[in-house]
């Protein structure tokens, strides 16, 4: 129990907190790290950045099609998935541009 500004009682209510925008937010934040990557690195064909990218499309991948209960509870909606998986797989392709 806190004390609000007015001096009443308000309660930390857990119906306050949404988990699928947390895992949304999660996803984007991971993709948009991997798009930065991306950016950074492009046509470089670095090792690390590949590796690194290519770590987490894998694990949009896995998310996207384990059908397991556990990992259905911990991902985001199919279309977020999908965004981010896509975002990730182009930011590889731009670290690995013009290598052949």
């Amino acid at each position: 129990v806190e004390m609000d500004g007015n001096g009443d009682e308000s309660k930390n209510d857990v119906a306050d907190f949404d988990p699928q925008a947390v895992r949304q937010a999660n996803a984007f934040i991971i993709a948009g790290a991997c798009f930065s990557i991306g950016i950074r690195y492009a046509g470089s064909a670095n090792r690390d950045a590949a590796a690194a990218i290519f770590q987490r499309v894998m694990w949009f991948l896995e998310l996207r099609d384990n059908k397991d209960v556990t990992r259905q509870v911990q991902r985001p909606d199919l279309t977020t998935l999908t965004t981010c998986l896509c975002t990730s797989a182009i930011s590889l392709a731009l670290v690995m541009a013009g290598t052949g």
